[in-house]
């Protein structure tokens, strides 16, 4: 997990040990599988990058950005965005968009030694 701080950077060590001492040592884990809990209603699969695509045309003229004669570039860092930036930006330059959950060894952070 990552905790940021109100400033947008790493939250303070003192911040995250509280968060830390609010988690279990152990956890019991129900037995039942996925299927039954959708079952009974508890649990709902949700199309979270749908959502996100559909928030994201509504802010911004993506028609009009496809038809710019400007080149467009992204870089993923290997995370999330990389779908939702294929679909909205089908003509970009992608940077760092295959799935690799190590990130290449290097911190997913967007500072300019990782770009």
């Amino acid at each position: 997990y990552k905790l940021k701080g109100p400033h947008g950077g790493p939250s303070s060590p003192k911040h995250i040990a509280a968060v830390e001492a609010l988690i279990p040592d152990e956890v019991d884990m129900p037995q039942q599988s996925i299927a039954y809990w959708k079952e009974k209603g508890m649990l709902e699969t949700v199309a979270l990058e749908d959502l996100y695509v559909d928030y994201l045309k509504e802010k911004f003229d993506f028609e009009a950005l496809n038809r710019s004669p400007f080149k467009m570039a992204y870089d993923a860092m290997y995370g999330a965005g990389q779908n939702v930036v294929r679909r909205l930006l089908p003509g970009a330059v992608l940077l760092h968009c295959d799935d690799n959950p190590g990130f290449r060894g290097q911190a997913p952070e967007p500072l300019d030694k990782n770009l």
